[in-house]
């Protein structure tokens, strides 16, 4: 079958890569941006770098910072609000995949009328949207990279994923210098994160070989540089192959979508805040051991790329339970490896987890399709 193959039009990497931005900005000559970060990012001073670049190309700027860990329908109008009062043509997003998120589906309602739930609920066809500019300050989400945003309905508890390539954004920037600072739960939750889209890349519906060589690639990098940038969250190097990580894994994933475990974390996030990346973290490990009889292969496959003496024996069965042993050896030694109980998620609420999971728009691409009462078993084993 064809496939079809999206990224940013310019993407920038290392120390100060935000910086290549100025002479674009003067060549376009946008009217004002509005910039989209969280209120931790603006106190930490983080989102000031960027702003000092917007300054040196004598761009106006307003700035948004009320989005929540996942954002919510309200943030985006919200937010949508401030780019119509202030007259924005631009969107311009500092953060994780929540401002991401956010600030994608402002760039929606920017050149399409109504309400957001319209594109992502409802899934609205989109005629255009303005452009976006996405500064990545974790290294996991990959929303930099990716045609895919997802919004919370705070009323229904439901999260709405959307894939709109009009929202792809143009430049995506990872600038390490911006990264030094993150804390190692958000390192290691949003590192897991990236690892999460790039397995299950590999194991999809959707792959195709371009997006599986991305895969392997970031998985390679995450196991070898995910322990490191958490140990010591100022060594760039292991920043910098972090970045590119999350990076490959998002192009990956924002061409083939994502599976089960991302179907059952959405509802965890929806329903409990839980942080996106730490879902990940904590199902992923049992839901690839309850995946691989339907992907040996292609776990056998990783198995030998990542760690090809010990695999280079193995059948394809005993490289997908060292590929299982692996995931979970890295979620421990990273420290996502938590009880949903010790975060605030109840016995009592599984049955309703796995209903919500069943209607998530990622769970057909599951490598393998899971009941309502096999998806309450998974919930339970991480309970």
């Amino acid at each position: 079958m064809p496939n079809p193959f999206f990224s940013p039009h310019i993407a920038l990497f290392g120390q100060n890569a935000r910086s290549l931005l100025v002479n674009f900005l003067i060549e376009k000559q946008y009217n004002k941006a509005l910039v989209i970060t969280d209120a931790n990012l603006f106190k930490l001073g983080i989102t000031e770098k960027l702003l000092e670049v917007l300054q040196q190309s004598n761009l106006a700027y307003a700035v948004f910072t009320d989005v929540e860990p996942n954002p919510t329908v309200k943030n985006v109008h919200d937010a949508f609000d401030v780019f119509q009062k202030e007259g924005c043509d631009l969107v311009i997003t500092v953060g994780g995949g929540s401002p991401q998120d956010c600030g994608k589906a402002v760039a929606v309602l920017a050149k399409n009328p109504g309400d957001i739930l319209t594109y992502v609920r409802d899934k609205k066809k989109t005629s255009s949207a303005v452009d976006v500019i996405a500064v990545s300050t974790t290294s996991g989400t990959g929303s930099e990279c990716t045609y895919s945003y997802v919004i919370t309905d705070t009323e229904t508890h439901s999260k709405y994923g959307c894939r709109d390539i009009h929202i792809q954004p143009m430049i995506a920037i990872n600038d390490s210098d911006l990264l030094v600072g993150l804390p190692k739960s958000i390192t290691a939750g949003t590192g897991m994160d990236a690892l999460t889209h790039a397995v299950e890349t590999l194991i999809g519906r959707q792959i195709f070989p371009l997006t599986r060589e991305l895969a392997f690639s970031a998985c390679r990098l995450i196991f070898e540089y995910l322990p490191k940038a958490v140990e010591n969250g100022a060594d760039v190097s292991a920043r910098d192959n972090m970045a590119a990580a999350q990076y490959l894994a998002g192009l990956a994933f924002g061409n083939c979508g994502v599976g089960l475990v991302h179907s059952m974390s959405h509802q965890l996030s929806a329903v409990f805040g839980l942080p996106h990346g730490l879902a990940n973290a904590i199902l992923l490990p049992k839901v690839i051991d309850f995946e691989k009889q339907n992907c040996l292969p292609q776990l056998g496959e990783l198995a030998r790329v990542l760690w090809a003496d010990e695999a280079k024996v193995l059948s394809d069965e005993e490289g997908a339970a060292l590929v299982v042993r692996k995931l979970n050896q890295l979620s421990e030694e990273v420290g996502t490896s938590v009880a949903l109980s010790k975060l605030g998620v109840s016995a009592e609420s599984l049955e309703m987890l796995a209903e919500k999971t069943l209607l998530d728009g990622s769970f057909g691409n599951s490598a393998r399709l899971a009941s309502k009462d096999e998806i309450i078993a998974i919930y339970q084993q991480v309970l």
